[in-house]
C-alpha cells in the first residue's frame, strides 16, 4: 500500500470513508478489522485499527517466435515480486538469433525480466539469414551415345533464401544446353534442403565435306557427301 486516508480521530457511530492508493505493480484487495472485510464507508463504534491490503497483479508475457523452435518454454505470467526472468533463447534452421527485443528497442540475446519490472510483456524473436549455406551445381556433359553424364559438381554457398544462378562453364567442343528437360539454371538457397542446380552441355556438331585440291584426278573415285558429325565423332575419310 502506498498511501491511505481516512484515519483520525471521530465521534461515535460517525461515518468515515477510506481510501487507499497502491505501489505500481500491485491492486488493492480490500479494507478489513481483524478478519472481516468491510467496505470503503465504516461507521465507527470503537477504537480500532483497519487493514489496507493489496496484491501483486499477474501480467501477462508473449511471445512472438518468428519461426523460431524454443527447446525449452519461457514463462507467460509473472509478478512485481517474481526473482529475475532469464529468457530461454529460439533457434531457427539457417538462421542466427540476434536477441529478444521489446517494444522494437535493441535485440538482446541475453535478455532478463528483472525483479521489481511490471506491466504486460511481448517479447519479438529476432534472426538474420545465414550466409554459409551450401549449394550444389552439377555439370551434365553430352556422350557420344547422346546420353548425359554428371562431368563435375560445384558446391557453393550463399544466402538463405536467396535465389542463386548457375554459371556455366566453358568445355572446349561443348555448348550450353538450355532447353534440356532436366536442366534447373536457378532456384532458392534454402537451409532444409539442399539446392542443386543442373546445367546440360551438349556436344557441338560440325559438317565434313571432301573436295580434291587441285585439279580432279581423272578416274578419281566419287567424293562422299557432306555429313555432319559431333565433337570428337570418329571421322570416316574418303578413300584414295
Amino acid at each position: 500500500i502506498k498511501e491511505v486516508s481516512g484515519d483520525g480521530t471521530y465521534y461515535y457511530e460517525q461515518i468515515i470513508s477510506l481510501t487507499a492508493s497502491v505501489n505500481e505493480g500491485y491492486e488493492f484487495v480490500s479494507w478489513s478489522i481483524g478478519d472481516a472485510n468491510h467496505n470503503t464507508n465504516y461507521k465507527v463504534l470503537d477504537s480500532i485499527i483497519i487493514k489496507a491490503t493489496s496484491k501483486a497483479i499477474t501480467y501477462t508475457i508473449s511471445y512472438n517466435l518468428n519461426d523460431g523452435i524454443l527447446d525449452n518454454n519461457n514463462p507467460t505470467s509473472y509478478t512485481i515480486e517474481s526473482d529475475d526472468i532469464t529468457l530461454n533463447n529460439p533457434h531457427k534452421l539457417g538462421y542466427n538469433f540476434t536477441g529478444w527485443s521489446l517494444n522494437n528497442d535493441t535485440p538482446q540475446i541475453n535478455r532478463v525480466i528483472n525483479k521489481g519490472s511490471y506491466g504486460n510483456l511481448n517479447f519479438v524473436a529476432n534472426f538474420t539469414p545465414r550466409n554459409d549455406i551450401d549449394y550444389k551445381v552439377e555439370h551434365y556433359i553430352e556422350e557420344s551415345d547422346g546420353k548425359y553424364t554428371l562431368y563435375e559438381t560445384d558446391t557453393k554457398t550463399d544466402v538463405v533464401g536467396k535465389t542463386v544462378k548457375a554459371v556455366p562453364y566453358n568445355y572446349g567442343g561443348f555448348s550450353v544446353n538450355n532447353n534440356h528437360p532436366n536442366a534447373i539454371l536457378s532456384g532458392t538457397v534454402s537451409s532444409y534442403t539442399t539446392l542443386r542446380l543442373k546445367v546440360y552441355y551438349s556436344r557441338n556438331s560440325y559438317k565434313v565435306t571432301y573436295k580434291y585440291s587441285g585439279v580432279t584426278p581423272e578416274g578419281a573415285t566419287p567424293l562422299p557427301e557432306e555429313k555432319t558429325y559431333k565433337y570428337y565423332d570418329a571421322v570416316t575419310l574418303a578413300p584414295k
